[in-house]
């Protein structure tokens, strides 16, 4: 590894044993409990791997430690940057990782991100002490920006993130312009180019399981093939604005590696498409879920969407071949 490299830290935090520590009395072996893939932080970890960084991931979920634990593991690894994703939930995880990094390396960038980061990004930068950067939305351009030091991008993306909050009514928003920034949503374009980190020595993807009610714990993986989604549902917490959509094509050349992957293992795994609304756009489904059924992947399929999505107003014979075809791929 070159010295004069950008050394990035990338973290997922412990989420159920910090979130739910009252009813895991003990922390589970890896080997025992279901963990899906890191999916943002692998994606992260390509964009700045791409601007020539060293990128090194902690998952604190997969391998069960302690925040103190993924503390000094952090800081052991003398990062210039270090970045951390959560949700609301893992929000105080988050905080006291970020605050400690920061108070052991003084030097050291600290940069949140995550759902929780996109809705109230003022509040992290009032309240986790020593924060350099909040991104907000998607990640990869901004982090890719602080690990190459792209000034003129960084002004750019801090003049978005002003311009969004004060959308949002939000009168203070001058007062973070040096801290949030916003790289506008994705076009298509970008979105087939992002590529998620799962090879070594980044990353060890066996250790992912999902728990199958018929053979038990088998390996997982995930993808995303759109961000953002064409309702507003008032439940949500998502609602990303915009819409960017990865092609068939596109979308069929990751599942072949991921499926790759996975055959090595010899047990037929799953993969978990993260999209908000997978189907949503029924020619499109249509169109990817036949691709899939020709190349007959030796894997179950779970995916995010809405049941209006599957039983439309288009007629029942329309909906239960749609309904078919997803089985006949293999969605549980």
């Amino acid at each position: 590894m070159l010295e004069d490299r950008t050394k990035v830290v990338l973290i997922r935090p412990p989420y159920s044993y910090e979130i739910y520590k009252s009813t895991y009395k003990n922390r589970y072996k890896v080997a025992n409990k279901w963990v899906s893939a890191p999916l943002p932080i692998m994606y992260l970890g390509a964009a700045v791997v791409d601007v020539g960084a060293d990128v090194r991931m902690i998952d604190g979920e997969v391998d069960n430690l302690s925040l103190e634990e993924l503390v000094e593991q952090a800081v052991n690894l003398g990062p210039d940057i270090v970045g951390i994703t959560g949700t609301t939930p893992e929000y105080g995880a988050v905080k006291y990782l970020a605050e400690e990094i920061k108070q052991r390396s003084p030097n050291v960038l600290t940069v949140i991100g995550g759902a929780h980061a996109t809705h109230v990004p003022w509040e992290i930068v009032d309240e986790v002490e020593g924060i350099d950067y909040v991104v907000i939305f998607e990640g990869e351009k901004a982090l890719a920006a602080i690990a190459s030091n792209d000034v003129e991008k960084l002004s750019e993306y801090a003049d978005n993130a002003v311009y969004l909050m004060k959308m949002v009514g939000f009168d203070q928003a001058e007062r973070y312009r040096a801290k949030v920034l916003f790289s506008q949503n994705q076009t298509t374009e970008d979105l087939e180019r992002l590529r998620a980190l799962r090879q070594d020595p980044y990353i060890d993807m066996s250790n992912y399981r999902f728990a199958d009610p018929q053979v038990g714990l088998v390996r997982t993986d995930s993808l995303e093939t759109a961000r953002g989604c064409p309702y507003s549902c008032s439940f949500c917490s998502s609602r990303r604005s915009g819409l960017g959509l990865r092609s068939v094509e596109n979308i069929l050349e990751e599942l072949d590696q991921i499926s790759a992957s996975m055959s090595k293992d010899g047990q037929r795994g799953l993969i978990q498409f993260v999209d908000d609304t997978l189907t949503f756009n029924r020619k499109r489904s249509v169109e990817l879920f036949e691709a899939m059924k020709k190349r007959n992947y030796d894997a179950h399929f779970l995916c995010l969407t809405r049941a209006n999505t599957i039983a439309t107003n288009n007629g029942d014979k329309e909906d239960r071949e749609f309904a078919r075809l997803m089985n006949d791929v293999g969605f549980v």
